[in-house]
C-alpha cells in the first residue's frame, strides 16, 4: 500500500470529523486538503457531504459543482447534488442531477430513489412509483446474487451481496433473512439471530424468520427459546407441520417426551399419513415407557 500524501492525511482526519458529527471541523480539514491540491475530487466531494450535514445545500452543491469539474462521471457527487437540490425544493434541478447519475449507472439505486422522491414532490406519482420499482429491482438483483452465492457455499461473499440490497432497502425482509442463513451456515448464530430479529420486526408473521430463528437458538443449546419461536409459529399458522415437529424433537431433546408426544399427534391430527411423525412418537412412547 502507498503512504498517504499530505492531502489524504486531511481528508482522512475531516472523514473522521464528519464521522463525529463535527462538522465544521471536518470543513476546516477538507479546506486544507484544497490548498494542497485543488483538483483533489474527495475533498471536494467529502466538503460537499459535510455541507449537507449542516443543511448549507447551496454550499454542499457548490463544492459537488467543483468534484463534477474535475470528474463529470462522480456518480456520488451528482447524486448528492441532486438531493441537495431537493433539500431547496428545486425538483427540476434535482431530476437532471439524477437522471445523469442513472446514465453513468443505471443500476444506482441512490439515484433512482432520489428521483423517486423528488418526482412525488411534484405530485408525479405514477413515474414516481417507477422510479422506486427500479429501487426493488436493484435491490432483489443483490439479493438475489446471494442467493446463488450462498448455493455455491460462499456465505462471505453472499452477505456483502444482503448487505447492498439491505442499504438500498433496510426494510427488505427476503434480505435479512437470507443474510441470517448465511451467517448460520458459517456458525455465526448470535449475528443471524440479530438478522431474524430484524425480519420479525418489519413483518412479525414472517414464519421462515421465527423458523430460522428457533433452528439458531436450538444450536445454541437454548432450546427452551427455540420452542418459543415455534409456539409463535403455530400462533400464526395451527396447521404448521414444520413447527410441530420441531417442537417435538426440541421436547424430546430435552427429555419431556409426553409434551413431544402431543406435538407429533398435532400433525398426525393434520396429516393422519405423515410417516416421521408416526415414528417420532413411537420413540417418545418407547422413552417414557422406559
Amino acid at each position: 500500500m502507498a503512504p498517504l500524501n499530505e492531502s489524504d492525511i486531511w481528508i482522512n482526519k475531516g472523514i473522521g470529523f464528519n464521522n463525529l458529527g463535527k462538522f465544521d471541523d471536518a470543513i476546516k480539514c477538507f479546506d486544507e486538503a484544497i490548498k494542497i491540491n485543488k483538483e483533489d475530487v474527495n475533498a471536494w466531494y467529502n466538503k460537499g457531504m459535510a455541507f449537507g450535514n449542516l443543511k448549507k445545500f447551496n454550499e454542499a452543491i457548490d463544492a459537488f459543482d467543483e468534484a463534477l469539474r474535475i470528474n463529470q462521471e462522480d456518480i456520488d457527487a451528482q447524486t448528492n447534488k441532486g438531493i441537495a437540490f431537493s433539500n431547496l425544493g428545486k425538483c427540476d434541478e434535482a431530476i437532471k442531477c439524477f437522471d445523469e447519475a442513472i446514465r453513468i449507472n443505471p443500476e444506482h439505486a441512490a439515484a433512482w430513489q432520489g428521483k423517486g422522491m423528488a418526482l412525488f414532490n411534484f405530485k408525479k406519482y405514477g413515474e414516481s412509483k417507477e422510479c422506486l420499482d427500479e429501487v426493488i429491482r436493484i435491490a432483489d438483483g443483490w439479493n438475489n446474487k446471494g442467493v446463488t452465492l450462498g448455493i455455491h457455499g460462499k456465505y462471505d461473499e453472499a452477505i456483502k451481496c444482503y448487505d447492498t440490497a439491505i442499504r438500498i432497502n433496510p426494510e427488505y425482509a427476503g434480505a435479512w433473512n437470507d443474510k441470517g442463513l448465511a451467517l448460520a451456515n458459517l456458525g455465526k448464530y448470535d449475528k443471524a439471530i440479530k438478522c431474524y430479529d430484524e425480519v420479525i420486526r418489519i413483518d412479525p408473521e414472517y414464519t421462515n424468520a421465527w423458523y430460522n430463528k428457533g433452528r439458531a437458538l436450538a444450536n445454541l443449546g437454548k432450546y427452551d427459546k427455540a420452542i418459543k419461536c415455534y409456539d409463535q409459529m403455530i400462533s400464526i399458522n395451527p396447521e404448521d407441520i414444520g413447527a410441530w415437529f420441531s417442537k417435538g424433537v426440541l421436547f424430546g431433546t430435552l427429555g419431556e417426551y409426553g409434551e413431544a408426544i402431543k406435538c407429533y399427534d398435532e400433525i398426525i391430527r393434520i396429516n393422519p399419513d405423515d410417516e416421521k411423525a408416526h415414528r417420532n412418537k413411537d420413540i417418545a412412547l418407547s422413552k417414557l415407557r422406559g
